[in-house]
């Protein structure tokens, strides 16, 4: 009994402390092309044409600085051109339409799913609409 009763109380402050909010604020980033960050997967990655993330988490803010950051440089340093997230072709086709009148938290609202929002993807956005007309495009696909 005196085991089960530590073992709960073990518990309870595992979980009591573990839930406490973060003493740092996360902000959003951008890719330096700089940095040497992504560097190592130029060699495997140079005659793949297309690449899947996949979704680890929903909403977790960290995967999804380091996703935006990771589709910058696959568009930067790699020359992919296309970001295809999992939601509505239609939806997603409209929005991009009007991408150049809507602000990049409007653009996060009306393609991605409430539960993979984040302040994050704030950076990726901003960066999708940066470069949707100029010479090298990131274009937006659902």
């Amino acid at each position: 009994m005196q085991k089960c009763i530590f073992a709960i109380l073990s518990l309870s402050f595992i979980l009591l402390v573990g839930c406490q909010q973060p003493k740092k604020k996360l902000t959003t980033t951008r890719y330096d092309p700089a940095s040497s960050q992504f560097a190592f997967l130029k060699k495997p990655l140079e005659n793949v044409k297309i690449i899947a993330l996949g979704e680890s988490s929903h909403g977790f803010g960290s995967l999804h600085t380091l996703k935006s950051n990771l589709v910058q440089y696959l568009h930067q340093e790699l020359g992919y051109d296309v970001l295809v997230f999992e939601a509505g072709y239609g939806d997603v086709g409209a929005s991009w339409n009007k991408v150049d009148e809507s602000t990049p938290n409007q653009l996060i609202n009306s393609t991605v799913s409430g539960n993979l929002r984040s302040e994050q993807l704030r950076a990726l956005f901003e960066y999708l609409k940066e470069k949707k007309n100029s010479e090298n495009p990131l274009e937006l696909r659902g």
